[in-house]
């Protein structure tokens, strides 16, 4: 298990949460969140929709890790993003499997490429159908 702290703003407030995500498929336990306050200090709100803040937590969570490990949110222009990761040989770009931007989930269907410097693919996209997290779990 890896734990990740972070904060995030929800329907206009401010929350800290700690999450556990895993590393391995041994240790049982899906990701979540087991630590989920306002920021402030105070009590969660009663009229908070407590599984979206959790969901947007473990999402938040699980791009920190990523960032960590080198994978940035790229503009690929045209209102589109791509999760990108700097190689010797150029990139690898995640998008979509059948649109050209960031998955919304880690688990939508991915396309990940290799490009040089110059923007052109380099061998063929590999596609993921269990998206990020199965890329993460075969890598």
């Amino acid at each position: 298990m890896k734990t990740v702290n972070g904060t995030i703003e929800f329907e206009g407030g401010e929350y800290d949460y700690r999450a556990e995500l895993v590393t391995n498929d041994s240790e049982g336990w899906p990701d979540h969140i087991i630590d989920l306050d306002c920021a402030d200090g105070t009590a969660l709100p009663d009229d908070v929709d407590f599984e979206a803040l959790e969901a947007l937590a473990l999402e938040n969570a699980r791009l920190l890790v990523g960032e960590r490990n080198q994978w940035f949110v790229e503009d690929t222009g045209g209102g589109c993003n791509a999760f990108t990761r700097t190689t010797k040989r150029g990139c690898l770009r995640i998008t979509r499997y059948d649109d050209p931007t960031c998955p919304q989930t880690f688990a939508e269907p991915i396309a990940l490429g290799s490009y040089d410097a110059d923007g052109n693919a380099i061998g063929c996209v590999k596609i993921f159908q269990g998206g990020i997290d199965q890329y993460l779990k075969e890598r």
